[in-house]
């Protein structure tokens, strides 16, 4: 995601299993904190029933950049 101050911030969508009910952003950290640096930990997360991909498999990065913005502005 775009950012002011630093240029650019780390945000991730996500797409949850169908059996990961009720999870949490502290969940997430948790999850990920021995797994990477503490400055790569996103600070915007946005949950989406799919994420979408180009017709080769790959993320859509467009996409995903366009999803997080409206969920920092709808936010």
């Amino acid at each position: 995601m775009p950012d002011p101050r630093w240029g650019q911030r780390v945000a991730a969508v996500l797409q949850l299993h169908p059996t990961a009910d009720g999870v949490t952003r502290q969940d997430l950290e948790t999850h990920l904190a021995p797994l990477i640096a503490r400055y790569k930990l996103p600070r915007l997360t946005h949950v989406v029933p799919r994420i979408q991909r180009s017709p080769s498999g790959k993320p859509d990065y467009r996409w995903a950049t366009e999803t997080l913005l409206k969920a920092a502005r709808d936010a």
